[in-house]
């Protein structure tokens, strides 16, 4: 009988870390990106990096030095998108509801050009201070020749 009670709180406890690492167990490896696009505007050169571990992105400004992190984000949705396979990640409001009285929440999907693929764009969106949507789309060099061929 003790036995088989160990058993159920050692399941309930791997059970309860175990989505623990689960919500923030995001990964991505560190990819530069060299062009982007602001709310359908034209494509630009501007040079960023992006890195996200549990659940915190870090991006970088390569051209001003500048960095930011921002999180935590959870797993929302993939799938495919126009041919090109996409990781969809929300701000996890649920775990700081008081951060975003002040920070905006964002949503991010990351495309690659095929499932476990190489990473090709990722959208960030936002809203600015005035209230108004606004989306990003920041290239790979690689992305930039496949999603932008007339350019």
């Amino acid at each position: 009988m003790k036995r088989i009670l160990r058993m159920k709180i050692l399941i309930f406890i791997s059970f309860i870390f175990g989505l623990h690492f689960i919500s923030f167990g995001q990964y991505i490896q560190k990819t530069e990106t060299q062009y982007s696009q602001t709310n359908n505007e034209g494509v630009g050169q501007e040079n960023f990096s992006f890195s996200m571990s549990a659940g915190i992105l870090t991006i970088t400004d390569l051209d001003y030095s500048r960095q930011e992190t921002y999180g935590p984000l959870k797993f929302e949705s993939n799938g495919f998108d126009n041919g090109y396979y996409y990781d969809g990640f929300i701000s996890d409001i649920a775990s700081d509801p008081l951060k975003y009285r002040y920070n905006k929440p964002r949503v991010y999907k990351f495309f690659y050009d095929k499932k476990n693929g190489t990473l090709i764009a990722i959208i960030e969106g936002k809203r600015r201070q005035d209230n108004s949507p606004m989306s990003k789309i920041y290239y790979t060099e690689l992305g930039n020749r496949l999603l932008n061929s007339s350019n």
